[in-house]
């Protein structure tokens, strides 16, 4: 997971420097990365092509999507909400 970790911290080190508010905490501030990974407790091929292996990557996806309900409920509302963007809107 090591290559994972370092897109990871890249997106955030990226996004940091676009946004300097990105990483604070506070409330205020709307989260604007959203990274959904499930850690696997048993070696899954994600190359894999027969029917059991990607059986078994559809559960385990169903499983990430139960898991991070919340989070995917509210990146679908900020994406579905409309902004209103004019030349005298604030924002970016």
């Amino acid at each position: 997971m090591g290559n994972s970790n370092e897109a990871h911290n890249q997106t955030l080190d990226l996004l940091e420097y676009l946004d300097p508010h990105i990483l604070h905490e506070s409330k205020e501030y709307e989260q604007r990365y959203y990274r959904f990974q499930k850690k696997f407790k048993e070696n899954v091929p994600m190359d894999g092509t027969s029917i059991e292996q990607i059986k078994r990557l559809q559960q385990l996806g169903d499983e990430l999507v139960k898991e991070k309900k919340d989070e995917l409920d509210n990146l679908c509302k900020i994406l579905t909400t409309p902004i209103d963007i004019n030349i005298d809107s604030d924002v970016k």
